[in-house]
């Protein structure tokens, strides 16, 4: 259960730092692009964990991967939904 948390709270930190750099980093749609690295974090979570839930050996981290993919999943939805991307 350990490596489920740890997993967890690493993959939200990543996110977080990912949409800081993003948000300071493009001046036009910041928020938009914060949402969309958050989207495309997360199918790169949802494919990592679902290789790792196959192991039992690396089950827990599996599961926490998968955890924070869908979470990821849920912020970048209502973040892109919010601030659409004008192309």
């Amino acid at each position: 259960m350990k490596d489920f948390k740890n997993t967890l709270i690493f993959c939200l930190i990543t996110y977080a730092i990912i949409g800081a750099g993003v948000f300071f980093y493009n001046s036009t749609e910041q928020l938009a692009m914060v949402g969309l690295s958050g989207l495309l974090l997360s199918v790169l979570y949802l494919f990592v964990g679902i290789i790792l839930c196959i192991f039992l050996s690396t089950r827990n981290i599996g599961k926490g991967l998968l955890m924070s993919a869908g979470i990821s999943l849920v912020i970048g939805l209502s973040i892109c939904s919010m601030y659409q991307v004008k192309i």
